[in-house]
């Protein structure tokens, strides 16, 4: 860590309150005299007062900071530089810098976990950062479209440093409907593609993709399609019906990330009205929960190529074979085997001759390129209904973007009443409740009425809490976001109380999973402080949170 006083006339000058800056930079020349402008790779917002030669000047003072930090206080890169109104978190991959921005107020661990977001997005959708400086003018569109769905609400969501995953708020004794999508995925995937997930109004119900990231993509990806989808054939079907004021549909244009790749438009793919009945659309979003939100256009069916970790597509390749115990073992597929040995080998022979040229690459560094160069390209298909969405990885072959439409059609006609039948009884299970379920801010409301309370489990990047919307709550919820930023910075550290106006916050790490509580009544003689286990665990197992 760095601080360094702000100078005027720099892209920070004229940055707005609340708003972030990403940017990515080739390494400089030694030369003083030698023109850097190619060093720029891409600059996010566009600002209309910083023209291209202070974003390239602010990359040059980004390198000095940097530089000097590493020539006279410390032997490892920086991770973030503190200013007197904003925080730079940084993060070298290979001859890259890419930097992010934001004001004071955000933590900068918060910062730095938000930036390695971007960056696996960034591979998720394009697989190295080379590939973007290479075609940085062609992509430039996509790239902004992709920094308005990651850094969405990164201000205005008070859980975004835990940055947790919607799930569906599955109602008690109702492991029917999971069961049921995990072997609607399994039917549709099996033999066809490598796996699938799905979601029901924006919230997670099943997936077998790596949660925080391949999961987490796609969801960015399909809530930013539904909120900007304009599709024709679903606006002639609303327009031909009577509409009262809460059907008004929502006429903002949208754009396919990954424009590279050809977009598939629904329309050949709603044979017999299987698409139909988008008026009935319910959202989510971080205003009005699992409510009844305006109705949306149904998104065009989309496809893109997108790149994983070998270690994901080993486990989806092998997913159906672990499930068979009479499987020749010999079958199970190895990447070290079928993808690594030629790749790697080659790989390595480069590397070796880079660090030959360049001692002063650092071991993080080499292990981003490496990690890069190994990543698999697969298929994304993202298939929508009214309520739910289905998302599959697919091989690649010669042939797939030709016949990708057939697939779409297939999945449709064969799969289509099991679709739509899960998708009337997860509607039914919701809307016929007393209290329907809420998720805010991508966390699961668990209403409680005598005490504060937040769960989030690192390992499925779940979050439940008592409520997120009341001063008391956001005050409590602030709390809980710089507890886990110690929790982040010191490992060793399992367990805190604090006090605040309030009350005592009892504060607990344990197996990946972080629980925090507070009473809303103050106990008096340190009742609370000595039997703190014992009182949380009564009152958190009806929430089935279990501190013990």
């Amino acid at each position: 860590m760095a601080h360094y006083s702000e100078t005027p006339l720099t892209p920070l000058h004229f940055l707005k309150s609340e708003e972030i800056l990403f940017c990515i930079y080739e390494e400089f020349e030694n030369d003083e005299s030698a023109d850097q402008n190619e060093k720029l790779i891409y600059f996010y917002p566009d600002i209309p007062h910083v023209n291209n030669m202070m974003k390239v000047n602010f990359g040059g003072g980004i390198h000095s900071m940097s530089g000097i930090s590493g020539d006279f206080f410390t032997s490892s890169p920086i991770d973030h530089i503190t200013l007197e109104r904003h925080v730079l978190s940084l993060k070298l991959v290979d001859r890259y810098t890419m930097v992010l921005c934001t004001d004071i107020d955000i933590a900068p661990s918060t910062v730095s976990n938000h930036l390695n977001h971007i960056y696996k997005a960034l591979t998720f959708f394009y697989k190295t950062l080379g590939t973007i400086s290479k075609e940085k003018k062609k992509l430039e569109f996509e790239l902004n479209e992709l920094m308005q769905i990651v850094t969405n609400n990164i201000y205005k969501n008070i859980m975004n440093p835990f940055n947790p995953l919607p799930y569906t708020p599955l109602p008690n004794r109702s492991q029917r409907f999971f069961i049921q999508a995990s072997h609607l995925i399994d039917s549709i995937s099996q033999n066809d593609h490598l796996g699938g997930a799905i979601f029901f109004r924006n919230t997670v119900l099943y997936s077998n993709f790596e949660l925080k990231t391949t999961t987490k993509f796609i969801l960015d990806k399909i809530e930013y399609s539904r909120k900007n989808a304009t599709n024709p054939l679903i606006l002639q079907q609303q327009s031909s019906q009577p509409q009262s004021p809460l059907q008004s549909p929502l006429t903002n244009s949208s754009a396919g990330l990954g424009g590279k790749d050809s977009m598939y438009n629904s329309s050949s793919s709603n044979i017999g009205g299987l698409n139909s009945g988008a008026s009935n659309l319910n959202n989510i979003n971080n205003s009005n929960g699992m409510g009844n939100a305006p109705p949306l256009y149904i998104p065009e069916d989309y496809h893109q190529t997108v790149y994983i970790s070998p270690q994901e597509y080993t486990n989806l390749k092998n997913k159906h074979i672990n499930t068979d115990i009479n499987q020749n073992q010999n079958n199970v597929f190895n990447i070290n085997k079928n993808y690594n040995n030629n790749n790697y080998n080659n790989n390595n022979n480069n590397n070796n001759n880079n660090n030959s040229n360049n001692n002063n690459n650092n071991n993080n560094n080499s292990n981003n390129r490496k990690n890069e160069s190994e990543y698999i390209a697969v298929e994304l298909l993202i298939i929508y209904w009214t309520d739910l969405t289905i998302a599959l990885l697919t091989d690649i072959n010669p042939n797939t973007q030709f016949t990708i439409h057939l697939e779409f059609n297939k999945i449709r006609l064969n799969h289509n009443n099991r679709i739509l039948q899960l998708s009337k009884d997860l509607e039914q299970s919701f809307d016929n409740r007393p209290s329907p379920p809420t998720i805010l801010h991508s966390t699961t409301i668990s209403p409680s009425n005598g005490f504060h309370f937040l769960s989030y489990d690192s390992l499925t990047s779940m979050a439940v809490s008592g409520g997120v919307s009341t001063t008391n709550e956001e005050k409590f919820i602030n709390t809980c976001t710089v507890v886990h930023d110690t929790f982040l910075q010191n490992p060793d550290t399992t367990q805190m109380f604090l006090k605040n106006l309030h009350g005592e916050i009892f504060c607990k790490k344990q197996f990946g999973r972080e629980v925090y509580y507070q009473p809303k009544v103050i106990y008096s003689n340190n009742r609370f402080l000595e039997n703190s286990d014992l009182i949380i665990q009564t009152h958190l197992k009806d929430h089935n949170i279990n501190i013990l």
